[in-house]
């Protein structure tokens, strides 16, 4: 199976406000990433991680297929809830994703998936465009090449046996 840890747990302290529930295209923002795992053909399930005390506002929101869980103080702690709660079997894969991150694409998850399958874990990454400066002492020491450089994103993907002696917080 492919079960999907969605996560809507954060608290959006850099945003001033839950982000999660702005209107993108006239929807809940984490509803578009939502919508687009639920209609993917490989995914089998769906968990939906929300901070402790929200899950009657989300559930209006979750169709079949979907479960929904409390999360931690972390993102980490966050994934680990979700992970524990589902007691997926060896041969699963967990998908991971940022509910933040609305505009996920069906051939993302599939790319993810399949080098997954192959590779026992996998993630997606977008080239780095920026440039990107190590500091030394309080100065800047010298640029890293970009062209040697990812900027990783979700979904994540990985078998479940990989993850099960794994120390967790």
């Amino acid at each position: 199976m492919n079960i999907v840890i969605l996560l809507a747990a954060g608290k959006s302290t850099r945003a001033g406000q839950n982000k999660l529930w702005a209107k993108i295209l006239g929807k809940e923002l984490w509803t578009l990433s939502y919508e687009t795992l639920w209609n993917h053909p490989e995914v089998d399930e769906i968990m939906v991680v929300v901070p402790l005390g929200e899950e009657e506002k989300f559930k209006p929101h979750l169709k079949s297929k979907t479960r929904i869980c409390s999360g931690g103080e972390t993102r980490s702690a966050s994934f680990w809830n979700a992970y524990n709660f589902l007691k997926p079997a060896d041969t699963d894969y967990i998908l991971d994703h940022n509910a933040a991150n609305p505009f996920v694409s069906a051939e993302e998850i599939s790319a993810v998936l399949a080098a997954a399958r192959e590779h026992g874990a996998a993630a997606v990454s977008q080239p780095a465009v920026d440039t990107i400066l190590e500091m030394k002492d309080g100065f800047y020491d010298k640029a890293l090449d970009r062209s040697q450089l990812r900027l990783m994103q979700t979904p994540q993907a990985v078998k479940a046996e990989l993850l099960k002696n794994l120390v967790h917080d």
